[in-house]
């Protein structure tokens, strides 16, 4: 079993609908959906704004101090 078929039916399992969500200047990169998705056998999909998506996502982690520390790199 590939690992990318691995992670897809657990997240199936787990009721989530898609996996990639692409965001910022990548989104607005001709394809790079469909290559991903190509790629990796996974769902894909692109923000409405990705470009105030990074944004907005940025200022709610700068004042959630407890998401922050939940998703922090150690």
């Amino acid at each position: 079993m590939k690992l990318s078929d691995y992670v897809f039916s657990r997240l199936k399992e787990w009721g989530v609908c898609h996996v990639f969500l692409v965001t910022g200047g990548g989104a607005m990169l001709k394809n790079l959906d469909r290559r991903i998705r190509e790629e990796t056998g996974l769902p894909v999909s692109i923000a409405d704004e990705p470009l105030a998506s990074v944004v907005l996502g940025t200022g709610k982690m700068l004042t959630d101090f407890k998401l922050l520390r939940r998703i922090a790199i150690e």
